[in-house]
């Protein structure tokens, strides 16, 4: 016989199974692609948050070691302790306004930034992988840098923490003179990064979560009656009744201020609780909640950071019934305002204790 052979007929189980282990191969790639730039992202935002320190500790008012022990190594009560340079610290930072942030063109009185009514440090181990919170009283009489409303320095003046925050621009320069004020109240404390929120993203937070749960440590007249008579009752916050119950104080009661510190701590223990869950479920929640506040939020913590700390701090344990607080004492001041005087001894020991790692046997 003459003339071709006839073609075999192609299987079409060959063919599907071609296109089934085609597609397969392409998920691969991309999920290896996926997991490179995950692994890379991680790794930029750990080297930008350490970077942010610049290898600096904090200049502690203590005996040093001595010759035997390394630069840096302090006596304290008798023992020997280095600063833990593996530590992430964090400055948060709550301001009283409403607003949406201003445009920097817009910004002409440096005096008016807005004044930083809640402030808390984020202490983060990556040795013992733990976090610890400090509350720090906004009324802490510390050295206050002063700039006239063009923006020129004036002077270093003993006042309270929370105006440093007032004096620039509302945006980062506002931000960066807080975090520098905190980390001199702290002897110098490295501070890796910050976050600042006008109160009004309160709500948006809130709600995101879900409504925060926790119980009514007092009567809170503004908001609902949720809040306005529900001390000692369990209930879910919402919307503006949580920026209520975090913001009033009575002006004119004595150390209205520490009862408010007090619902702010239960607060963001409460919270950070629910978005810690979230986070668990979703990895990617706190980049969607950063999203969400946009509008209202100054921070210098990257993209990439903010993957890393996402995943790297899902591990770790926190104690967030027992947030620390600067000791203190409150009195009214000649000018009738509140003045807390900070426990220096209290205030090294703290810093000690979370920041220093004790070397000797």
């Amino acid at each position: 016989m003459t003339g071709s052979e006839p073609q075999k007929k192609k299987s079409k189980g060959v063919t599907v199974r071609k296109v089934i282990t085609g597609i397969i191969g392409t998920v691969l790639i991309a999920a290896l692609i996926a997991t490179d730039v995950f692994l890379v992202m991680r790794w930029l935002g750990k080297k930008g948050l350490y970077d942010m320190a610049d290898g600096s500790q904090p200049e502690m008012d203590a005996e040093t070691a001595g010759d035997d022990w390394e630069e840096g190594d302090i006596r304290y009560n008798g023992h020997v302790y280095r600063y833990n340079d593996h530590m992430l610290t964090f400055l948060v930072m709550g301001i009283d306004s409403l607003d949406k942030l201003p445009d920097k063109e817009d910004v002409t009185d440096y005096t008016k930034g807005g004044q930083a009514d809640t402030l808390f440090l984020v202490a983060a181990n990556p040795d013992t992988k733990s976090m610890k919170l400090i509350a720090i009283n906004r009324n802490s009489m510390v050295d206050v840098d002063f700039y006239d409303s063009a923006d020129n320095f004036l002077s270093t003046t003993t006042a309270q923490i929370c105006l440093q925050h007032a004096y620039g621009d509302g945006l980062e320069e506002s931000c960066e003179r807080q975090r520098d004020t905190v980390s001199r109240m702290f002897y110098g404390l490295p501070i890796n990064g910050y976050i600042s929120m006008n109160m009004a993203a309160v709500p948006i937070l809130n709600d995101s979560v879900g409504g925060v749960k926790l119980t009514v440590l007092e009567n809170v007249p503004w908001g609902t009656d949720v809040i306005a008579n529900g001390a000692g009752n369990d209930v879910t916050l919402e919307g503006m009744d949580a920026y209520y119950y975090l913001q009033y104080r009575d002006v004119n009661q004595f150390d209205s201020a520490t009862q408010r510190l007090n619902r702010q701590k239960q607060y963001l223990s409460a919270f950070l609780s629910q978005t810690r869950a979230k986070t668990a479920e979703n990895i990617s929640f706190p980049l969607s909640l950063l999203n969400d506040i946009k509008d209202y939020t100054v921070t210098d913590i990257g993209t990439s950071q903010v993957t890393y700390l996402a995943t790297e701090l899902l591990g770790y344990s926190v104690d967030l019934s027992n947030i620390e607080s600067v000791q203190g004492t409150m009195a009214v001041g000649a000018d009738e305002h509140e003045e807390y005087t900070v426990d220096q001894e209290a205030l090294k020991q703290l810093v000690i204790e979370t920041f220093y790692t004790r070397v000797d046997n």
